[in-house]
């Protein structure tokens, strides 16, 4: 499971609303398709992040910088197994 483009500018759409980000939960730990480019073209539009592109690390190719930029402090995954190495192990 991924966030592409269209679900990360529904997240910042979402969060125009509303929606608090600070402690997040995935099911499953999700892949970020959304480039940087869509990141910040949802940035400029919406311009509701917490944090600029540039002070979030993206070291690997999963979503917890997106959910950092939309302003959460903590951002865990529960999934069955550890395959995609989930934060939170759950059996």
């Amino acid at each position: 499971m991924a966030i592409t483009s269209n679900c990360s500018k529904f997240l910042f759409y979402a969060k125009s609303l509303g929606v608090n980000y600070s402690n997040s939960l995935m099911l499953g730990r999700l892949n970020l398709y959304a480039t940087k480019k869509d990141i910040v073209e949802h940035i400029d539009l919406f311009k509701n992040n917490e944090k600029k592109i540039e002070e979030v690390l993206f070291k690997d190719e999963y979503a917890e910088p997106l959910f950092e930029i939309l302003g959460a402090e903590k951002t865990d995954s529960i999934d069955y197994s550890d395959y995609e190495t989930p934060h939170l192990f759950m059996i």
